[in-house]
């Protein structure tokens, strides 16, 4: 196994969102096939098949909007998620977002 893979596979979904997005500024086509087929596109990516429940959903950040993502509760899991747990997948690795930003966003609290 190459250096890389072994990388790849040590990341968390974070990681994964980051170079995703980096991906997709750097090659339009990617992006447009993203768009297409966010969980084919994203399964490539990660070398790895995805439950074939999982929906994967693309958010694209816009210039006056963002997405906040609030993540699950690890202690309400379904019977379905333990089992994919055994099997290598943890709670939040049972959606996945694949965010591109395209904005910076600043917020001040008074």
């Amino acid at each position: 196994m190459t250096e890389q893979k072994q990388e790849k596979k040590s990341m968390t979904r974070s990681d994964y969102e980051q170079l995703v997005s980096k991906k997709t500024w750097e090659d339009p086509k990617f992006l447009e096939e993203l768009r297409r087929d966010p969980k084919g596109v994203l399964e490539k990516f990660i070398e790895k098949p995805l439950p074939a429940s999982l929906e994967v959903v693309l958010v694209e950040d816009q210039p006056n909007k963002i997405y906040f993502r609030i993540l699950r509760n690890p202690a309400e899991l379904s019977d379905e998620e333990l089992d994919g747990i055994a099997g290598g997948w943890g709670p939040s690795e049972t959606s996945i977002t694949v965010s591109v930003v395209t904005t910076t966003v600043t917020v001040a609290c008074a």
